[in-house]
């Protein structure tokens, strides 16, 4: 989740750890075929001919937090600037860019030449992101439904080669609001602070952000998790704070009207999540998944407060 409010456990730099996921498909490669494709007139320079070299990246830290230490170093595939890569995440600034938003990263496909790279997806401050795919050489894994507001990474131990394409996103119809739902209610942010729950490895400063807040019957203070990401929400005086709703976030419609807002839908307490940024004037509703049963309405990374318009957003009694 953007910010901290689900943040997973600390791993080696650009690492991730696995999730479950449906079934991957990883086909081998067609060299031949690759090389015969046309590429796209305005592809970056991974989609030449020849493959090329993943490069040797550090990330250094340079702000808050930092859970790797000082410096890391991996092998990744590093973006054209013209692909609108980012080379930041969390407190940390990398030699290179090599974190592809979902927008240039779906519809792209990634084939390895030589040695093996694994291919991971999550949102920029999160410190744990899952892995869609590890290839070997010969193998190849078309990119598809990471979800808005992800970035998408390759990274291995150890050099490897590879092939990269990126296609253009199809123009997709605008969705469309449902109608009803009346004037909404303006709500504006709470400044938060994620404090460590008293269970054993739980331990670091507590995490900064902001979020919308609810009745204590109707919402949870503690984001459920364990170890090091188990946290409980609170003002920066103190004081609780509810912000993780329950299944009757169901229908809840959300529109941005000052900062940037991140929207999320998950299962209290799980390592995976759905995340939806919202910039002024943009609006999301809110649909939980089985088994999702909740939403956070935070802000995005960087961002100290926000105002959104609520409709349809009544909070209802959950259970303790």
């Amino acid at each position: 989740m953007v910010t901290c409010a689900l943040w997973a456990l600390a791993v080696a730099a650009g690492g991730c750890k696995p999730q479950s996921k449906p079934p991957i498909t990883v086909v081998p490669h067609d060299a031949a075929a690759a090389d015969a494709a046309t590429p796209d007139a305005a592809a970056p320079p991974e989609t030449g001919t020849q493959p090329l070299a993943s490069q040797l990246v550090t990330w250094t830290c340079t702000g808050n937090p930092c859970p790797w230490g000082a410096s890391q170093h991996n092998h990744a595939v590093v973006w054209p600037a013209s692909a609108g890569a980012l080379a930041t995440r969390l407190g940390y600034t990398v030699s290179a860019a090599i974190y592809l938003p979902a927008s240039k990263a779906n519809g792209a496909d990634l084939a390895v030449e030589t040695g093996a790279a694994t291919i991971h997806a999550g949102l920029p401050a999160a410190e744990s992101h899952r892995v869609l795919a590890t290839i070997k050489a010969g193998e190849s894994f078309h990119i598809s439904a990471v979800p808005s507001g992800e970035v998408v990474s390759v990274q291995n131990e150890a050099a490897f080669t590879y092939r990269a394409t990126l296609h253009p996103a199809p123009d997709q119809p605008p969705p469309q609001r449902p109608p009803g739902g009346g004037p909404g209610r303006l709500a504006r942010s709470v400044a938060a602070r994620w404090r460590c729950n008293p269970v054993p490895g739980c331990f670091s400063d507590p995490w900064t952000g902001a979020v919308v807040t609810w009745p204590a019957w109707s919402a949870n203070q503690s984001n459920g998790r364990s170890g090091i990401v188990s946290r409980s929400v609170f003002t920066v005086a103190g004081e609780p704070l509810y912000p993780y709703m329950g299944a009757w976030a169901e229908g809840c419609d959300v529109t941005a009207e000052s900062g940037t807002v991140q929207v999320v839908e998950w299962q209290h307490g799980a390592e995976q999540w759905r995340s939806t940024v919202l910039k002024p004037g943009e609006w999301h509703v809110v649909h939980l998944v089985p088994p999702e049963n909740g939403a956070l309405i935070e802000a995005a990374e960087g961002v100290t407060s926000f105002s959104v318009t609520l409709r349809n957003c009544t909070p209802q009694r959950i259970k303790p």
